[in-house]
């Protein structure tokens, strides 16, 4: 089976600053089997979505539209529409990354980062999907299949700068680059020319 690979970078800003989006978990804090999730752009918008409804919603910033800026990551202050009560996040990005919120009762619940993940279906061959991890923290990249998600492939870097990396044990080389706005599709040339496409996993599946 042919395999590709891709590199990406989830924001357009320097290390140490907030990515262009980030995603956290929690399970089973309000109900036993529901998942709940949080999604962070620009430092600035956040939304809040549950396995159960998967519906998407903007939350309201009380910030003016910008995370306070501290030490060890943002604050931001949000609520749900057409509702006075705030929760309190912490958006943790030095160190162990999480996101803490406190709830208007004084309640405290933290959020797990989920991975960097981008995608492309059908590309090789109908039904599959290809998936590509990222871990930003070691700079490594992993990639692996719907139909073999246990078997990750570490990939090898060749040249960095130019975004050239390989399989283990291969000699193919894959050039990979940021294709849209800040990271939302990346580009793979393949080795014999081909041309895949790969979007950001939304976690809302």
């Amino acid at each position: 089976m042919k395999i590709f690979f891709i590199i990406g970078l989830v924001g357009c800003i320097g290390l140490g600053q907030a990515q262009a989006q980030a995603f956290y978990i929690s399970k089973d804090f309000e109900k036993p089997g529901v998942t709940e999730y949080i999604k962070i752009m620009w430092a600035e918008h956040v939304s809040y979505w549950t396995s159960t409804n998967k519906k998407e919603v903007s939350l309201t910033n009380h910030h003016k539209g910008i995370a306070e800026d501290v030490s060890d990551g943002y604050l931001y202050a949000v609520s749900f529409p057409n509702s006075k009560k705030v929760y309190r996040l912490h958006q943790v990005t030095q160190g162990k990354e999480q996101l803490i919120c406190t709830h208007p009762d004084g309640k405290v619940q933290i959020f797990e980062p989920l991975p960097i993940l981008y995608y492309s279906k059908n590309f090789e061959k109908q039904g599959i999907t290809e998936y590509l991890n990222y871990d930003q923290k070691s700079d490594t990249y992993w990639y692996y299949t719907n139909k073999n998600r246990n078997r990750k492939i570490k990939l090898i870097v060749v040249n960095k700068e130019q975004g050239s990396y390989k399989f283990p044990g291969g000699k193919s080389i894959y050039r990979l680059s940021i294709a849209g706005a800040c990271g939302g599709q990346l580009r793979c040339i393949h080795p014999n020319g081909r041309t895949q496409y790969f979007k950001f996993y939304e976690w809302t599946d």
